[in-house]
């Protein structure tokens, strides 16, 4: 019994307070997300042509900015300055930066001595070189080599178009120092399409043969003869492709051997105008292939993927159908899928089975530039991805986990790359556009950890607010209806005691002489009088007030009654002033009790005269008044002659009150006057 009332009295304020802690935690800031996103620093760019780093170049823990920019000479300058800005030194090439280069500057270790290495291109009216430059901070370099790579013809606009990147930094043949993995591409000036290795330490540089379409390289495996992928996509601004390798009409692999040399190939899988996409699958000793078509078909895409193993050999293949109402780009995640990114939808296949195996819709804008990092340190990689005016974070299941806004997009030649010092820390990531650049900060957020503590602790706050509010309204209920039993209990020993054997006694006794002396409309007028009486009390037995007009229409009952026992010796009154209000409740019993204290005391010991009561109502102000006055022998008579008076009426009437403040919360006063004639 006790459990089922401790059950009942816990369960409503459980469920009552998942409401107000649900409102809560829906209006907390959002404070909660993985990381904490911060814009350190914000500047304009001198010239808007400038690409800026920030990264550790001397292994002090300390950020360089370097900044690569062409100047108002002509040449491609190298800046390197302090964090703040300060310049410490400047490094100037003959020549300029290519056209199409974003980033400008790559930055390794090759032999793993913390002295960093910045690798960038320049090109000297018809030639490319590969620019090595290795600083401390002493006023000569370390290491700065160039290193030719190959003739750059001009367009009919008589510019030098091409672009050129550092894919990979790995070592390729085990002499624990990193080989440059490189693609040169030429765009309008179509010429080169090469990729590249360079060994650093033996100064050894191996080239390709031209390929029609612009190349990506990517390393398959090294020891102990290395082989390459290259993937090219297909520009098609080149119309005869022989003697060059492949087609420019189609997305095309190719295997190259350690000497560049092709081994197999052109492998195709996909078309001019598309979107074509490759990614390594190491671990799987696999290579995947996405391609999805420009041309749309009733607002889809036809999406194609294949697996190839690493001998270009198709082993899988299939074909998706995907609404899309803006351009597509794909994300590959670590977990074995590959991630279809449209305006409204993300789509995801697994790299393995090329099953499609989630979609679901984007609560967020989309984000072109990305790059793939780990921020803690942890198994898996982040995805740092700027979008249309904010910077956001996702973890490898494309969940959003941080974001926060920025004044300016991802469109045009803005770029976000890692800022990072000689510890290996990917905290720090530089966001640039033609005009602008910012230095973010990304770290864990504390207060994720203690989102589910807080909220626990939000509702737990929430359930003792509303356990306290349950507990306090029972107990005022309990109160409430110990205070109405009492009530009752004091109105029913009213009842009683007007009701008393004596009263009912005389009164039959009288009912009885009518029918003997058949006075038969005397008898019936009494036993209805009795009757209503009896059924008022009984009617409203439950109840603790009554309305004014019913609480009078039981006195006049009762007078009626007494009217008829006294013979007629009693006279009653009752006179309502107009406006006043007999709807209003007042307690049950209450005046009754002071007119029977009147017909009792006052009325019962005249014998010479005719007893009256008159009951007089009126308003004073906001409060009713209720006289009852009698013209009975008084109380100072009545004190010395009656011995068996209890007195217990207007104790009665003195709980009532009480009670009824307590209950309801205003006053009902009373005072009793004596009234004398002119015998005093």
């Amino acid at each position: 019994m006790v459990l089922r009332r401790l059950k009942k009295s816990l369960l409503i304020p459980l469920l009552l307070a998942l409401l107000p802690a649900a409102v809560i935690i829906m209006l907390l800031p959002a404070m909660f997300s993985k990381y904490k996103i911060e814009e350190q620093i914000t500047h304009f760019k001198e010239k808007k042509n400038a690409y800026i780093q920030y990264h550790d170049l001397e292994g002090d823990d300390g950020m360089e900015m370097i900044k690569a920019i062409d100047t108002d000479i002509g040449n491609a300058a190298i800046m390197v300055l302090k964090e703040d800005g300060e310049l410490i030194r400047q490094y100037n090439y003959t020549g300029r930066f290519p056209v199409r280069n974003n980033p400008r500057f790559w930055v390794s270790d090759y032999n793993h001595d913390e002295i960093f290495e910045l690798y960038f291109f320049t090109h000297r009216k018809d030639s490319a070189f590969l620019q090595i430059l290795s600083v401390n901070n002493h006023a000569e370099p370390l290491l700065q080599r160039e290193i030719y790579l190959d003739i750059i013809p001009i367009t009919k606009q008589q510019v030098y178009d091409f672009g050129a990147g550092c894919s990979d930094f790995t070592d390729v043949n085990g002499d624990n120092n990193r080989e440059v993995l490189i693609n040169l591409r030429g765009y309008y000036s179509e010429l080169p399409r090469k990729v590249f290795t360079y060994d650093i330490a033996n100064n050894n540089l191996k080239r390709s043969e031209n390929f029609a379409a612009k190349p990506s390289f990517h390393l398959l495996s090294s020891k102990p003869s290395a082989k390459y992928l290259v993937s090219a996509l297909s520009s098609a601004n080149i119309e005869n492709p022989n003697p060059y390798l492949g087609s420019d009409y189609h997305d095309q692999m190719f295997l190259l051997d350690e000497h560049l040399n092709v081994l197999k190939g052109p492998v195709v899988y996909g078309e001019y105008r598309s979107y074509g996409h490759v990614k390594v699958l190491s671990e799987h000793q696999k290579i995947l292939t996405v391609f999805a078509p420009h041309e749309r078909t009733n607002g889809h895409i036809n999406l194609e993927l294949q697996l190839f193993d690493y001998k270009l050999n198709l082993l899988k293949k299939k074909q998706y159908l995907i609404s899309d109402k803006a351009k597509t780009f794909f994300l590959f995640s670590s977990k074995d899928y590959i991630a279809c990114f449209t305006k409204d939808t993300l789509t995801t296949f697994s790299t393995t089975s090329l099953d499609l195996s989630n979609k679901r819709e984007l609560p967020y804008n989309r984000f072109s530039k990305r790059i793939y990092t780990n921020i803690d340190a942890d198994v898996t990689d982040e995805i740092v991805a700027l979008g249309i005016f904010e910077l956001a974070v996702f973890d490898d299941d494309f969940n959003l986990l941080s974001k926060i806004p920025l004044d300016y997009t991802a469109k045009g030649n803005s770029s976000i790359s890692v800022a990072q010092n000689n510890k290996g820390s990917k905290s720090h990531f530089l966001i640039q556009n033609e005009d602008k650049y910012s230095l973010i900060k990304i770290k864990e957020n504390n207060w994720h950890y203690i989102q589910i503590p807080l909220y626990f602790s939000i509702y737990l706050l929430s359930f003792g607010f509303t356990f306290l509010i349950t507990y306090l309204t029972r107990m005022r209920t309990y109160k409430y209806n110990r205070m109405r039993n009492e009530i009752l209990n004091l109105q029913l020993q009213s009842v009683r005691n007007q009701a008393s054997p004596h009263f009912t006694y005389n009164l039959l006794n009288t009912i009885s002489a009518a029918i003997l002396n058949e006075d038969k409309e005397k008898a019936q007028s009494m036993v209805s009088s009795m009757g209503q009486l009896m059924r008022s009390s009984l009617e409203e037995s439950e109840n603790v007030e009554r309305s004014l007009k019913n609480e009078l229409d039981f006195i006049e009952n009762y007078l009626r009654l007494e009217q008829k026992r006294f013979n007629e010796q009693l006279n009653y009154q009752i006179e309502i002033e107009d406006g006043v209000d007999t709807t209003v409740p007042v307690p049950k019993m209450l005046l009754q009790i002071f007119v029977e204290n009147a017909i009792k005391h006052g009325i019962k010991p005249l014998r010479s005269r005719t007893g009256m009561v008159l009951i007089l109502l009126k308003n004073r102000g906001n409060t009713i008044q209720v006289s009852i006055e009698d013209n009975g022998v008084g109380r100072q008579f009545a004190q010395k002659n009656s011995n068996n008076s209890t007195k217990s009426g207007m104790k009665i009437a003195d709980k009532i009150i009480k009670l009824h403040k307590k209950l309801n919360d205003f006053d009902i006063k009373y005072e009793i006057n004596d009234l004398f004639d002119e015998n005093n």
